[in-house]
């Protein structure tokens, strides 16, 4: 296209590999390393700029409509990523009233029931994950100055997808250890934290496998699990 303009000439045979060109690199994923909103701008300023320096010609009529399609597939894209991103958010917030649908106790709480919920852990749709709850929930006053427990009890584990609860023996975990449990599968971004609480109530961490999904739904996931462990452990007062 810069050739093009420098020459004041382009056969359409260049035009139409110059096209070909373009859709090549936007099938290879080229808006993935750039912002779609901002790629439209950009190239919009570019277009105008062009347009200002030469006169309207054959030429500058071919580079507007090269223009015009980068932006138009840069639009495109940016729809297709909405629509992903509004089913991701979608089947998460499905599978999280599924697990509790499943898990409501009718006014049921203690241990049996925490129990029962821990094991429909498997259908809020995470792939890799351990959740580490204390002894007892803690009740927390940002006044106060108590020391959290050095131990977690390690409850139950998914590896991809599948749902693994652990024996009252090998519960025990230090804080500090939380990341290094033999149970947790490798993750090639490694493992990211949320604290699972409600209200004043510290209930303990549940340890995600990083991805992109997990940082788009992560934390409305805890909450909502968060709101489940409170109904099902301790109950409204």
């Amino acid at each position: 296209m810069l050739k093009a303009v420098r020459s004041r000439v382009m056969s359409d045979e260049e035009f139409g590999e110059i096209c070909r060109m373009i859709g090549i690199l936007f099938d290879n994923g080229v808006m993935l390393y750039t912002d779609p909103n901002r790629f439209v701008y950009d190239f919009g300023r570019l277009q105008s700029t062009m347009n200002e320096s030469l006169k309207a010609n054959h030429v500058s009529a071919l580079n507007n409509r090269l223009f015009t399609l980068m932006k138009d597939k840069a639009i495109q894209f940016s729809g297709i990523m909405k629509r992903i991103d509004n089913g991701r958010y979608s089947n998460g917030r499905n599978r999280i009233l599924d697990f509790m649908t499943w898990t409501t106790n009718y006014g049921k709480t203690g241990e049996a029931t925490l129990e029962y919920m821990i094991g429909h852990m498997d259908k809020i749709g995470l792939r890799n994950a351990a959740m580490f709850l204390y002894l007892e929930p803690i009740i927390w006053d940002y006044d106060d100055d108590k020391v959290l427990p050095e131990t977690m009890q390690l409850r139950c584990v998914l590896r991809n997808g599948e749902l693994f609860t652990i024996s009252p023996d090998r519960r025990q975990c230090p804080v500090s250890e939380i990341y290094n449990r033999a149970e947790l599968p490798v993750e090639r971004m490694g493992y990211v934290a949320y604290p699972l609480f409600c209200g004043k109530y510290l209930f303990g961490m549940l340890v995600c496998g990083a991805d992109g999904k997990l940082f788009e739904i992560g934390e409305f996931l805890t909450f909502q699990l968060s709101r489940a462990i409170y109904m099902n452990w301790v109950g409204p007062s």
